[in-house]
């Protein structure tokens, strides 16, 4: 029977098999947790074996604490993690799909998609943690000037404008074309 690999920074692998069985192994001490099996994850189905999981991450080392998560980002680039114990997978379906990476920052998944984009509340919590990090009230040059900050984002009316058309050579059967966005 094939199994499909993957393995993290912190010395555990994790595998996938064609009868839909996941688990993580520690080679070295031949410890093995058993993970939810990958036909619970969403479009499963529609899944060829081996080419199941292209990234996978761990909030914290399973040899030093039992609470920790496991996130897989699989298939067409769909993230999902999962907890030892429990029976399926949860699948992070707002915002953005088509992942291409992911990592634990703080107890908490980020992912980033094709495009550079994270999910909006991913993006908040980093904008949040950094004026946080960087203490702006507390900095004496902003004192000097009067400058105030706040801990709250500013929420600005928006849309989504077309499209621009451009010309490109007034000859040929195609005068002119829609950018892409």
């Amino acid at each position: 029977m094939g199994k499909q690999c993957f393995s993290f920074p912190e010395g555990w692998l994790i595998t996938a098999a064609e009868n839909f069985e996941m688990n993580m192994l520690q080679p070295i001490t031949h410890v093995q947790i058993k993970l939810p099996k990958w036909n619970t994850l969403y479009r499963a189905s529609y899944l060829e074996f081996p080419c199941i999981i292209l990234k996978a991450g761990l909030s914290a080392n399973p040899s030093r604490t039992s609470d920790f998560t496991v996130f897989i980002v699989y298939g067409t680039g769909i993230l999902a993690y999962a907890k030892p114990g429990v029976n399926a997978c949860t699948i992070l379906r707002k915002g953005l799909r088509y992942f291409v990476e992911a990592a634990f920052y703080k107890n908490e998944i980020l992912g980033v998609d094709v495009k550079g984009r994270m999910r909006p509340p991913d993006r908040e919590n980093d904008i949040l943690r950094t004026i946080e990090h960087n203490a702006y009230d507390q900095d004496p040059y902003a004192k000097e000037f009067g400058i105030k900050t706040s801990e709250k984002l500013a929420s600005v009316e928006a849309r989504i404008l077309p499209a621009p058309w451009l010309k490109y050579q007034e000859t040929g059967n195609y005068p002119k074309l829609v950018s892409g966005v």
